[in-house]
């Protein structure tokens, strides 16, 4: 992991437990970065060729950069989503678990 992150490998025996950590997180929030920095570029360039404009076209660059917690779907709208793709003919079968047999699933293995 410290090579990979582009560090020389004799460095890494001069590292505490501190540094180590606090190097991977400037590491982490480079990477990070530079993810946004490309998902930017891209959306400007197909904001440029005009793609916003169209139906179904882009959505705001906001929408792009929330992080995965704020893109997660409320219990309800799983269970719509799930039912309408069981309804057009996926093979999808709902079912509802009571406490009990969850637990008593989990417990099987």
């Amino acid at each position: 992991m410290w090579c990979q992150s582009g560090f020389e490998p004799d460095s890494f025996w001069h590292q505490t437990p501190l540094h180590f950590q606090l190097a991977m997180r400037g590491v982490r929030k480079r990477l990070t970065a530079a993810a946004e920095a490309s998902l930017r570029e891209a959306w400007w360039g197909g904001a440029f060729a005009g793609l916003t404009q169209s139906k179904g076209g882009l959505k705001p660059l906001d929408h792009y950069l929330r992080k995965n917690s704020d893109r997660r779907m409320a219990p309800d709208a799983m269970l719509a989503a799930f039912q309408s793709m069981e309804a057009r003919g996926a093979p999808i079968s709902i079912r509802k678990y009571t406490r009990a047999e969850l637990e008593a699933r989990n417990a099987d293995g």
